[in-house]
C-alpha cells in the first residue's frame, strides 16, 4: 500500500512539473514572438538610417565634385 502511495505522490509531482514546464514553454514562445517582432522592427528602422546615410554620402560626394570643377574653370 505505501508502494502505491508513493507511486502516487510521485506522479503526482511529475505532473506538477510537466505543468510547469508547459507553462514556461508558453512563456518563451511568447517572449521569442515578442523579440521577433522587435528585431524586425529595428532591423526596418536600421535600414531607413542606412539609406539616408547613403543619400547624405551620395550628396556630400557629389557636391565636393561639383566644387572642384566649378574651381578649375
Amino acid at each position: 500500500m505505501e508502494a502505491l502511495a508513493a507511486k502516487v505522490q510521485k506522479a503526482d509531482i511529475y505532473e506538477r512539473q510537466n505543468t510547469n514546464l508547459l507553462k514556461q514553454s508558453v512563456e518563451l514562445k511568447e517572449e521569442i514572438v515578442s523579440l521577433k517582432v522587435e528585431n524586425k522592427r529595428q532591423s526596418e528602422e536600421l535600414l531607413k538610417h542606412q539609406k539616408k546615410w547613403r543619400y547624405a554620402i551620395i550628396a556630400i560626394v557629389v557636391l565636393v565634385f561639383l566644387v572642384i570643377v566649378l574651381l578649375r574653370k
